[in-house]
């Protein structure tokens, strides 16, 4: 799967996707769209569906099949997690994580590290999560990426105008 972390003003991912018993560099995991940080985890079908769904507010939401977890951070720092059913929920915490290290991450974050230092973590404990990570943040749409130096993947940037959140 993978583990996407945040605390309202970045959002960090893994770059690893894995299929089967292979695991290779995916750098789709997050966008910055209409302001928002945008991040999925699961099925990488799913997440493109997700992403254009939430590009395009006017679309019917998309019928989405597999493991599926969407986070969004908003333009004032609220925090929303969404499942298969795409549906917003609003998270009353100061941090989140979804994807397979989520327990390593949120575990990692409630004993002080950051959103990047509960990624490392996840990516040495669960096996699903790993080959680096990238990061966006809230302030600007700048996109850092910290990949092994053998990895020649790219990062690339990137929420859904106009919905009405739900708390």
């Amino acid at each position: 799967m993978t583990t996407i972390a945040t605390d309202g003003k970045i959002l960090v991912a893994d770059t690893q996707m894995t299929e089967g018993d292979v695991s290779q560099n995916y750098q789709g995991k997050l966008r910055k769209i209409n302001g928002d940080l945008v991040g999925g985890a699961g099925s990488a079908d799913n997440v493109a569906l997700f992403f254009s769904w939430y590009e395009n507010p006017e679309q019917k939401p998309p019928r989405l099949n597999g493991q599926f977890g969407g986070i969004v951070v908003s333009e004032d720092g609220l925090i929303y997690r969404y499942t298969s059913r795409l549906i917003p929920h609003r998270v009353d915490e100061p941090f989140y994580a979804i994807g397979s290290g989520a327990p390593i991450a949120l575990g990692a974050m409630e004993a002080g590290a950051n959103p990047e230092e509960a990624i490392k973590i996840a990516c040495k404990r669960d096996i699903y999560t790993g080959r680096g990570i990238i990061i966006i943040e809230r302030d600007d749409a700048k996109q850092r990426r910290k990949l092994p130096k053998k990895s020649g993947v790219r990062a690339r940037g990137g929420v859904r105008k106009g919905q009405k959140r739900k708390s």
